[in-house]
């Protein structure tokens, strides 16, 4: 038994108060569902839900047990969006003219330092029409933001 799988299981059949609602979004059979809920009764030695062919309803090690699957849950679903947006988080250096950057980059930036707050932009930019290496723009990790609201390297 996937415990973890299980205990996740366990929280949406209680969520939802029903096994074969969990079975359809899982694309399992209803059996499926309630073996899985019966081997974590069974590695607990602790009946969690109490079963009539109409109603279900948590036992009191149930409400612990769900309190406490719920928010172990709830906090690895947030682990794993923050180091998702951690890898999908942009950086690394693109080089625009300062036409360009006057006109398109400036007005997106406030839409865009609210979708990464974590990310800083940095414009070197002259009036040529073409433009060397050194002129770039640097997106970069920061650390926070400075007294005036903009982002500042710290």
């Amino acid at each position: 038994m996937d415990r973890l799988e299980a205990i996740k299981i366990f929280v949406r059949v209680v969520e939802s108060g029903s096994f074969s609602a969990v079975a359809r979004e899982l694309g399992v059979g209803q059996p499926a569902v309630s073996k899985q809920v019966a081997s974590l009764e069974a590695h607990l030695g602790a009946q969690l839900l109490m079963r009539t062919s109409r109603n279900l309803s948590l036992t009191e090690a149930g409400r612990d047990f769900y309190e406490s699957g719920a928010r172990l849950i709830g906090d690895l679903e947030a682990a794993e969006s923050r180091v998702g947006r951690g890898q999908a988080s942009p950086s690394g250096v693109v080089t625009v003219a300062h036409a360009f950057s006057r006109l398109y980059v400036v007005p997106r930036l406030p839409k865009f330092f609210a979708r990464y707050p974590d990310v800083g932009v940095e414009m070197l930019v002259s009036e040529r029409t073409s433009i060397s290496s050194k002129s770039v723009v640097n997106i970069s990790p920061l650390r926070r933001r400075s007294s005036r609201g903009w982002p500042s390297a710290a």
